[in-house]
């Protein structure tokens, strides 16, 4: 079994990949008004007292910005046949336009995707810098849940997965 003792980045790398998540984008509107989405897997219940979540976005992301002064964001947990708006919003095709696919939708201006799994709404109450990311703290506002069986898109050591049936 390899050890990283020397170099915790990659131990660090090679321990989370084989911690299984499932894959969110996160929406919201700068102070401009300009819409931001991204992929991301970095987001965790906080509390149910008061209720809220938090997500990890790397200090390079174009949501930094918009996070970084507290504007209103969305938690949309992807469905296990939404693969390609994940690629999309993570960067990982041609396309410059990440709300080219998947039913987008405003809630007071919010940007969110109306057929995700779940959206999670949020007020951002803090953020946290640390090395090269933020925490954003959101305080829940609202929340939507999709009708039918739960199958999220999953993500682990590379790849994309789901629940077994």
């Amino acid at each position: 079994m390899p050890q990283f003792k020397e170099d915790l980045s990659a131990g660090l790398k090679a321990g989370m990949r084989r911690l299984a998540a499932s894959v969110c984008v996160i929406s919201l509107r700068d102070t401009q008004g300009e819409r931001h989405v991204m992929t991301a897997t970095a987001v965790t219940s906080l509390s149910d007292n008061p209720p809220a979540l938090l997500v990890c976005v790397n200090k390079g992301a174009t949501a930094y910005d918009a996070l970084q002064n507290r504007q209103p964001f969305c938690v949309s947990i992807l469905h296990q046949s939404q693969q390609d708006i994940s690629a999309l919003c993570a960067g990982l095709t041609d396309s410059d336009d990440r709300f080219s696919q998947g039913t987008w939708q405003d809630n007071d201006s919010i940007p969110y995707l109306g057929d995700a799994q779940a959206n999670f709404f949020c007020k951002t109450d803090n953020v946290v810098e640390y090395g090269s990311h933020i925490i954003a703290i959101g305080k829940l506002t609202e929340v939507y849940t999709a009708d039918g069986e739960v199958e999220p898109l999953l993500y682990a050591d590379g790849k994309y997965g789901q629940l077994p049936n």
